[in-house]
């Protein structure tokens, strides 16, 4: 079984490459989990240690309090000496090998303070691992055995249900296929033929038998080779549920009427077998027959089903699970492979927080999501160490081979600070055929090279990369890496990497970044947060508000760069997809970038991500200079773009200090009106030739003011969430009004951690920010 993974009880983390805050089994729910053991307003402030031993950069290596660069070939020797000194201190001796350190560059001295962590928060420390490896997991699994984490931080009682492929069945199944013992195959959900390594032998075999049906929402690499493809309904056009941890079942309730001819894998079932019905009566009846059994709470099945419509989901109780012992002979049994496997470079697969598996590579918006760590969009890349690219004489957008005497792929190179220089890292999900349709947005003077072109898949597909190993799919194995004359461009929403003013004119840190420690922020919680400078005076006298005043103010410690904020906003304001040439050039329209800076040499940095949008200041700078009154302040603090006044001066962007302006550069609405049924009624779609930039959601501003006229009862605290702050997992982001004196705004812009960006210029920005906190020495 998969454990479920107790975040939110764990003091003491390490991580081996295991990226719960990005993509690793449930990231969502690890984040609003991890960021409860990190809570600054307790007293005293509590924060959990986290250790992230990994060869690429990740989003949770990002975060980290102490980040180790290992290979995956390292894993093996680590864990082993983590767990004999856990075993020397527990008083048993179970390893049949004992860890030689000198395979590895991770000294002793920063082993033995890990595990002296750890074994301070015995009953309160977690070990993971995302290597897809049986011999690692269990040197993991009886590591937090010694811990005591059973039953603390992983519970077996209520596991969870969201990754349970056999993965080893699907070889099984190809064999079956070629021996004519399948006489017809459903395929749902999946997409083998594009995802396997061996995908063009389940290709092959799926000719061999003789009726196959696809269910699918579009046509795919798997689908083009069926008898028959059933189209699938949305999620969002259908009626399911699931149970993603056990006693835990969510309801997916359709939000729109069906736009095609589709049905549901469950309503083709049922009139294939002669029952047709509804899926929405399905999952009734389904129900009444199996959930309302298990609860005891409703006495009546309406009064469940009303319940679980308005909560989303329902609790239930069913017999615990039972796990055995601990089975030492496969400890005793265990044999570990030498961390110097030949190959000149270790391939590291990954997924993206947008594209993941491939599955939504046809989505334009998650194609133009900046990865939280590279800042590229629109492609995959080899990612290397800056150290590598240099000896190797690669420069971004060099074009290499790499090969790994099977397969091979060609892809521009993209150096990586904070990478292991053994390391290469490719992400998976690119290369798919439902890409071919997208083509740069412009004419075609525009661009003397396009960088996406029609017919072309985005990126490349690094599937075949993967390795069958003990019935396992491994996502890491040797390469070599031969360097080509092709250059490819790579897009970037951010191409700067520090904050630090260059050593030739002075070597200054700038202070948009603030930043402590635990230990200090204990002893002072203004630590890191006490800069003195002079205040510039051009405005005479400010503003009075008398009613409201929206703020806003987003916790440093708690943004993990996921990038949800980004997403969330795209798709509640209409901002439109530009493609990768424009990004190249610039010209991206998100209205929140999410700033990634790097600290400390390029071997072994630390990350902060900043999310930063319009800071709606009350002296703002641009609406001065607009000649047309097209920017101006609203009586509640929120900086307006009056679309319609607006002649496309591009003066207010050019005055912003903080360049969140955006300014359209064609016009990107659809021609087919089925294309625009996507765009948000509530928010004007802008034409060609407008500066646009976040507007705090206006709409939803308004929406909960007249809900509350018509209740007839004040504004609460909390009535209005905006759409980044409600897709926040980590709830980094705080909206209010500071004008209420127990607003959580109005505390939060008191608290000694709270400062503004560019402060020194009295811009008088109500977006603000609380400073970070490390717990690290």
């Amino acid at each position: 079984m998969l454990p479920h993974y107790r975040f939110d009880r764990a003091k003491v983390i390490v991580g081996f490459d295991a990226d719960f805050l990005g993509t690793w089994i449930s990231p969502v729910e690890f984040t609003k989990d991890y960021m409860k053991t990190r809570n600054l307003s307790e007293k005293p402030p509590r924060m959990s240690y986290h250790v992230q031993i990994e060869g690429r950069l990740s989003v949770t290596g990002s975060n980290a309090d102490n980040r180790i660069t290992a290979t995956t070939a390292e894993f093996g020797v680590l864990l082993n000496y983590i767990a004999a000194k856990l075993e020397e201190k527990a008083g048993t001796a179970n390893l049949p090998v004992k860890a030689d350190l000198t395979q590895t560059r991770v000294s002793k001295q920063t082993l033995d303070k890990i595990i002296s962590k750890l074994w301070s928060a015995k009953g309160n420390s977690l070990v993971v691992c995302g290597a897809n490896d049986v011999r690692l997991q269990i040197l993991v699994n009886y590591i937090n055995h010694l811990l005591g984490s059973y039953g603390a931080t992983i519970d077996l009682a209520r596991p969870s249900y969201q990754k349970l492929g056999d993965e080893n069945s699907v070889n099984e199944l190809i064999d079956k296929m070629n021996g004519g013992e399948v006489s017809a195959l459903f395929i749902a959900g999946v997409n083998p033929v594009y995802s396997l390594p061996n995908g063009a032998e389940f290709k092959e075999a799926l000719q061999k038998v003789p009726f196959s049906v696809a269910f699918t929402e579009y046509s795919d690499e798997t689908a083009e080779h069926a008898s028959i493809v059933c189209p699938q309904s949305h999620f969002l056009e259908s009626w399911n549920d699931s149970e993603p941890v056990e006693g835990y079942l969510s309801i997916t309730q359709p939000l729109i009427s069906r736009l095609g001819l589709s049905r549901t894998l469950n309503e083709c079932l049922s009139a294939w077998t002669g029952k047709s019905a509804t899926d929405y009566a399905l999952l009734q009846d389904y129900w009444k027959r199996h959930v309302f059994p298990l609860q005891k709470e409703h006495a009546d099945f309406q009064n469940l089903w009303d319940r679980a419509l308005i909560d989303g989901y329902v609790e239930i109780k069913r017999p615990a699970k039972k796990a055995s012992s601990f089975n030492m002979n496969a400890v005793k049994n265990l044999r570990l492979d030498s961390a110097k496997p030949s190959g000149d470079y270790e391939l590291v697969l990954y997924q993206k927080v947008g594209i993941l598996d491939g599955r939504h590579a046809q989505n334009p918006w998650l194609q133009e999501l900046p990865d939280p760590i590279t800042k590229a969009v629109w492609d995959n890349y080899v990612s290397m160490a800056p150290q590598t690219a240099k000896r190797l004489n690669l420069r971004q957008g060099d074009v290499v081979r790499v090969s790994d005497g099977n397969s091979e792929i060609e892809l521009p190179v993209l150096p990586q600070p904070g990478q292991h220089e053994k390391v290469i890292a490719v992400a998976l999900g690119y290369g798919r055929n439902t890409t071919k349709r997208f083509k740069d947005i412009g004419p075609d003077w525009i661009s003397k090279r396009p960088t996406v072109k029609e017919g072309e898949t985005v990126g490349e597909n690094a599937y075949r990369f993967l390795k069958w190993q003990n019935g396992f799919l491994h996502f890491s194995g040797r390469v070599n890496i031969h360097p080509t004359e092709k250059t490819r461009i790579i897009a970037q929403t951010q191409t700067y990497n520090s904050i630090t003013v260059p050593e030739k004119l002075g070597g200054e840190r700038r202070p948009l970044i603030r930043e402590t420690t635990l230990k200090e922020y204990s002893k002072d919680p203004a630590s890191g947060n006490k800069y003195k400078h002079q205040i510039l005076q051009l405005w005479t006298e400010d503003h009075v508000y008398t009613g409201h005043h929206w703020a806003m103010v987003i916790d440093l410690s708690k943004c993990t760069g996921c990038s949800a904020c980004v997403i969330s906003c795209q798709a509640e304001n209409n901002v439109p997809v530009v493609g990768k040439d424009e990004v190249y050039r610039r010209r991206e329209l998100h209205w929140i970038r999410i700033d990634r800076y790097y600290s400390g040499p390029e071997s072994d940095v630390e990350v902060v991500h900043q999310p930063v949008m319009c800071h709606h200041c009350d002296h703002a700078p641009c609406e001065g200079v607009c000649p047309v009154l097209a920017t101006l302040h609203s009586d509640e603090g929120i900086n307006q773009q009056i679309y319609n006044r607006c002649v496309g001066t591009r003066y207010c962007a050019n005055n912003c200090p903080y360049k969140v302006r955006r300014f359209n550069w064609f016009s990107y609405r659809k021609k087919d009106e089925k294309e625009n049924l996507v765009l948000n009624p509530d928010v004007t779609v802008r034409s060609r030739g407008i500066m646009e930039k976040c507007s705090w959601c206006v709409q939803r501003i308004q929406e909960a003011k007249a809900e509350a006229k018509r209740k007839g009862v004040k504004l609460a605290d909390g009535d209005i969430k905006l759409a980044c702050e409600q897709s926040c997992p980590a709830d980094a982001i705080v909206f209010g009004d500071m004008n209420d004196p127990q607003s959580r705004i109005s505390k939060l812009i008191h608290h000694p951690r709270h400062y503004n960006m560019l402060e020194e210029m009295n811009f008088k920005p109500t977006v603000g920010y609380l400073s970070l906190v490390r717990n690290k020495e």
